[in-house]
């Protein structure tokens, strides 16, 4: 049996700006005010010791380790030192961490920067969009906006000597920018490598439908519009050095990757939560259905990973595929959904993620709308599970895939 494979490690409790849509400080969950502020050294190094020991047992090679918070790089610089000479002297001892590390890229340390590189730790930022867009959400806390500093800081980590530790831009969709102006922002980005995230703070004690009514919503599912159109002018501009990581793995799907992506398949999620006490934490999808909706029993100070697996609700998460709600079963995108994003499959009554998605009208038309552009430079087989080949003359991005599928 498989086990975990990675762990989302949140250094701080605190975050430097407000997010109006924050699933961490902003909707149901309060569990940052049950605990402290950052992680302490003795919390960390158990941590590093309950992984090696763990994959030890399970005869694992690769382990990720994402650092988020909060926000992750106001943890102190000394601590982080300590922190990864001892990821190094695992690494040292076979086992390989693959380390990386989100931040909203709003005051970043050259030192910090230093380090991330030499220790071979990836950074994402996270920016919105255009400015005004996204000046209008990523907001610091006396409500001024966070998008020139952010910029600057994403030169600078781009174009300098550091610039192999940037993993890329990640943005929340927003179906109030229009499609052709979030494409042009996307070109203007020192780096084109960028992935687009489904809203968190829906599930169904907050539809997305709650004015309008469901049969209505589903003749026009805004995001799923909104997504079609820009993977439409995405394709079309044909341009393989324009990285949007969610339509990369959705055409890899299409094209018959059995590769898991994140927010997509949902066949399986192997990733646990340690927060700043040490409590262990389902993963962050499941957060916004409730105030301490992933909290569990376990702390890593006093529980095996190994124990941690076990648990009832981890042991779901890792054979979601075995829980495909009903109503998917027919469908026909339901290997690339997969009964869709788990925070809108989550319900007040429960932690288990067992409803479909209610953003499935806006999914359907997102994988509907691909699958129709895409079609002609398919070669479809004539195999029951409709996997896909590649056809004759296709456009450079289609060749790209050869390389991006593993």
């Amino acid at each position: 049996m498989r086990g975990f494979n990675s762990a989302i490690i949140k250094l701080t409790s605190r975050c430097n700006l407000n997010c109006t849509y924050c699933y961490m400080f902003n909707l149901e969950d309060r569990t940052y005010l049950r605990i402290p502020p950052r992680m302490s050294d003795f919390v960390a190094d158990i941590l590093l010791h309950k992984v090696e020991e763990y994959c030890r047992s399970k005869n694992i090679s690769t382990f990720k380790l994402m650092f988020h918070g909060g926000e992750p790089t106001l943890w102190p610089l000394q601590q982080f030192i300590k922190l990864f000479d001892s990821a190094e002297a695992i690494r040292a001892r076979g086992l390989h961490l693959n380390l990386s590390i989100q931040s909203n890229g709003y005051d970043l340390n050259p030192e910090l920067i230093d380090l991330l590189a030499k220790h071979q730790v990836s950074i994402g930022i996270s920016l919105d969009g255009p400015r005004a867009f996204n000046d209008s959400r990523r907001i610091t806390h006396d409500k001024g906006g966070s998008y020139e500093k952010v910029l600057q800081n994403l030169k600078l980590l781009s174009e300098g000597k550091n610039a192999k530790i940037f993993g890329g831009v990640l943005c929340v969709a927003n179906p109030e920018i229009p499609p052709a102006e979030f494409l042009s922002w996307v070109n203007l980005l020192p780096i084109k490598r960028i992935d687009v995230l489904w809203p968190m703070e829906f599930n169904y004690s907050n539809r997305p439908w709650s004015k309008d009514g469901f049969e209505s919503y589903c003749k026009k599912p805004k995001y799923g519009i909104w997504f079609a159109e820009l993977f439409r002018l995405w394709f079309e501009q044909d341009d393989p050095s324009l990285e949007i990581r969610i339509f990369m793995e959705i055409l890899c799907i299409f094209l018959g990757s059995q590769r898991h992506a994140d927010m997509l398949v949902n066949d399986t999620l192997d990733t646990l939560v340690v927060n700043t006490d040490g409590g262990i934490e389902y993963h962050d999808y499941l957060r916004p259905a409730g105030d301490g909706v992933t909290r569990t029993i376990y702390n890593i100070q006093s529980h095996s990973l190994d124990e941690v697996f076990k648990d009832n609700l981890f042991q779901y998460l890792h054979n979601l595929g075995s829980h495909l709600p009903s109503e998917c079963t027919s469908c026909p995108y339901v290997r690339v959904c997969g009964g869709g994003f788990l925070p809108g499959r989550m319900a007040r009554d429960s932690k288990f993620p067992s409803h479909r998605s209610v953003l499935c009208p806006d999914q359907y038309e997102f994988f509907k709308s691909i699958y129709e552009l895409i079609r002609p430079h398919l070669q479809i087989s004539s195999s029951i599970d409709r996997q896909f080949e590649l056809g004759g003359g296709q456009p450079p991005l289609i060749h790209k895939l050869n390389t991006y599928i593993i």
